[in-house]
This record gives structure tokens, sequence and C-alpha cells, in this order.
């Protein structure tokens, strides 16, 4: 029986409804300065490292296109972002809004993990918004452990690389 469920569960795939393609490409030359986005509120509750956790899958998926990316070491606004992206001389600049972070103990209760990301790119010279999606995902209702940054990775890498020009 236990066997039967185990394999049940096998088969179970993350609902999503996430994985806007870009409107508009970016040059894979460049460079892109990535404003750490601010914890997420679940409620009243901050969850805490979610911010820092958001920067650094957006980081590791631009550096697979670009060789040079950079991730603000703290939150940032995004006045101060395009400011630090100027100084750096940076083609593109990330502001991220981490809009939903569930953590949930799944194996438990059933409620599965969700991740929302809302993604702003500027071009730096001149300040204009090149590209705004949200990424989002759920993960499955059966999950052992697991958390809304382990669902976020390959929604978020689809999204970056339909950024750029397929060869």
């Amino acid at each position: 029986m236990l066997a039967l469920i185990l394999v049940g569960c096998a088969g179970v795939q993350y609902a999503s409804s996430d994985n806007q393609k870009a409107s508009a490409k970016l040059d894979s030359s460049a460079s892109v300065y990535i404003a750490r986005p601010a914890n997420a509120m679940y409620g009243t509750k901050i969850c805490q490292g979610s911010g820092y956790m958001v920067g650094k899958i957006i980081k590791k998926s631009f550096s697979r296109h670009l060789s040079k990316v950079e991730l603000s070491k703290e939150a940032i606004s995004e006045k101060e972002a395009l400011g630090e992206a100027k100084r750096g001389g940076f083609t593109y600049f990330i502001y991220a809004d981490v809009l939903c972070w569930e953590d949930h103990a799944t194996e438990w209760n059933g409620k599965p993990d969700k991740a929302e990301v809302k993604m702003v790119i500027f071009n730096v010279s001149s300040g204009n918004i090149i590209d705004s999606s949200i990424v989002k995902k759920t993960g499955p209702w059966m999950t052992v452990g697991g958390h809304p940054k382990d669902i976020l990775r390959k929604p978020m890498d689809k999204y970056i690389s339909s950024l750029f020009a397929t060869k």
C-alpha cells in the first residue's frame, strides 16, 4: 500500500501559471545590477531571508547569460539601485519585489509552498522600463521538505532565458 502511495506521488507536477515570455530582448554582452529584494511578508510575519534567496536565484539565472552580474549587499530602493547601477557602469538593473513567499509544512498539512516575484528590468542610461513580469510558482500538494526557493528556480531560469535571443 505504501509503495502505491509513493508511486502515485512521484508523478505529481508543479502547478504553474508563470513563465511569461519577455517582450524585450537583452544584449548578451551587457551587464546587470540587481537590487536585493526586501523580505516578503506572510500576513504579519516577515519571511526572513526570502529577499536574499530571491536575489541569489535572480543573480544565478542572469549569470548563465552575462559575464558581469552584481547583487546589492542589502535591500535598497529603486532610486538607490538606479544610482548604484549608473555608478557601476551597468547596462541594466533589476528591481524585484517578492509578492508571495509561503513556506508550508506541506508533508503535514497538504498546503503547497508558493512563490511570486515581480521583476522590473530597467535600462540604466535612460531609466526606462524594458520589461516587467511576474514569475510565480505553486509547489506540489505532496512533498517531503522543500521551500519556495526550490520551486522558484526553474520558472526564473525560463523567464530570464526568454530575455535573450536564442542562437
